[in-house]
């Protein structure tokens, strides 16, 4: 009578051809999250950033170009402002009282926009009047 003294430890072949599937679509999985995470990182950070261009530009009180739209340039980051003020008509019951719309639009280097900031603000005046 003869017998099997074979150890038969370890894996068979189709046991490693399992598993490394099984792990190929873990880091398939693990590759997508992580990449869909820096986009959003990166749309986050652009759009604050275009934020923080756009208040600086209506902080300033030099604001003063006629309706056509004024190109500011490039800010940081790439990312270039054009600055638009409208006048705003408000009608006869608020006599002289003129007020603009400040437009301040922010495009990222890629010509994508990043943002698009509005106020209003009372007109600068050149010159007062004296009714007296």
């Amino acid at each position: 009578m003869a017998t099997d003294d074979h150890d038969e430890s370890g894996f068979t072949l189709l046991e490693v051809l399992i598993a490394f599937v099984i792990l190929s679509a873990a880091l398939v999985a693990a590759h997508q999250s992580l990449s869909s995470s820096f986009g959003a990182l990166a749309a986050a950070e652009s759009a604050r950033n275009a934020a923080l261009l756009a208040e600086e530009i209506l902080a300033r009180n030099d604001i003063t170009q006629p309706e056509h739209a004024k190109n500011d340039g490039r800010g940081e980051n790439g990312l270039r402002p054009t600055v638009r003020v409208e006048p705003v008509n408000l009608g006869a019951a608020f006599g002289d009282v003129i007020v603009e719309r400040l437009i301040v639009e922010i495009v990222s280097a890629s010509g994508k926009s990043a943002g698009r900031y509005v106020t209003f603000r009372v007109a600068p005046v050149a010159a007062v009047r004296d009714d007296r």
